[in-house]
């Protein structure tokens, strides 16, 4: 607030530190269609061209809803926000998992992220291992394109290994056979999974695998690609 030559007036007064960005962001968005409740872990990012104050955080919206932002202050002390785009595939794969807590057939937990090669400038796109509600867990691609629009499908044949979404795979198809015909062994654990070979279509590994007879063998076990894409595992004891 001020009073300078009799005039009484007031002007927004610049934030200081990144949680007072936050405040502010806050209270900006009282009158926007989705309003923000909180923004917790506010740190800095880069200045945009025209800004005095950059920052990201992940924001907490009154529907429920929760993403990570990327906050501005420019030179006039305007702000403005918007959903942080993903510059690694830590980033990528934390936005998604805040997306999945909203929305029931998404993942909640990612884990292993790696960056798949593409064409330059179609966004980003990562492996992982994905985690949903009900504790299934599968080797995906996940993406967010050159429009910020983020997604996950289906790992592809090339990309898939020898990992613990094939190895739970394969110890549950066991278990299904064995509860279909009783002669059949359930497969407990599989131990140090290893490629043995790989084609266009067909990721073959090996590891010893222990039966509830308390066996441990050496096993061999598959994920292969049809000609429509679909992919179907087996695998085959020695």
């Amino acid at each position: 607030f001020f009073d300078h030559f009799e005039k009484i007036g007031f002007e927004p007064f610049p934030s200081v530190t990144y949680a007072d960005l936050g405040q502010r962001v806050i209270r900006y968005s009282e009158n926007e269609p989705r309003p923000l409740v909180r923004v917790t872990g506010p740190r800095p990012i880069a200045t945009e061209p025209g800004d005095r104050l950059s920052c990201r955080g992940v924001a907490e919206y009154a529907d429920g809803g929760e993403e990570i932002i990327s906050m501005h202050e420019d030179a006039e002390v305007a702000v403005n926000i918007q959903r942080l785009r993903s510059e690694t595939c830590q980033d990528l794969g934390d936005q998604l998992a805040l997306i999945g807590k909203t929305k029931p057939t998404w993942p909640v937990k990612l884990e292993n992220l790696s960056p798949i090669s593409q064409e330059s400038g179609d966004g980003l796109s990562c492996k992982a291992i994905v985690t949903y509600r009900d504790g299934d867990i599968a080797a995906m691609e996940i993406y967010e394109d050159a429009s910020m629009s983020i997604g996950f499908r289906a790992l592809a044949l090339s990309e898939r290994e020898c990992d613990k979404t094939l190895t739970h795979a394969i110890i549950e198809m066991a278990k299904d056979n064995a509860s279909r015909d009783v002669s059949k062994r359930q497969i407990l654990k599989i131990y140090d999974p290893e490629e043995i070979s790989r084609t266009t279509h067909k990721l073959t590994c090996g590891g010893q695998a222990m039966f509830d007879t308390s066996e441990k063998e050496m096993i061999e076990f598959y994920v292969e690609e049809d000609k429509d894409g679909d992919q179907f595992i087996g695998f085959d004891a020695e």
